[in-house]
């Protein structure tokens, strides 16, 4: 993970503008047409990249990586990977 290269400042500033555009599309009532793949690239990606995670593999390769199988052969949206082993998966589920 590259967050020694994350100040917590820049980290802040990020999430914090994340933050302000889903408020904005939320009041403008945009947030409502947004796709599972839109809402990952606009806001769950951007989001763990400023926590530190190369989600893009331009540091690390295989750091975080998209459509894995879990254990029980779950398929996952994206999997969040330390020397190559899986700690954390995350799953996206439209909201209904």
């Amino acid at each position: 993970m590259t967050a020694a290269k994350t100040t917590i400042e820049h980290a802040k500033n990020e999430i914090n503008r994340l933050i302000e555009v889903y408020e904005s599309l939320k009041k403008s009532g945009g947030i409502g047409s947004f796709n599972e793949d839109e809402t990952c690239r606009k806001f769950i990606l951007p989001l763990f990249h400023a926590l530190g995670w190369d989600t893009q593999g331009k540091e690390i390769i295989d750091e975080v990586t998209g459509q894995k199988l879990a254990g029980g052969q779950k398929r996952v949206d994206y999997s969040f990977n330390i020397s190559g082993q899986p700690i954390m998966f995350l799953t996206l589920d439209p909201i209904v």
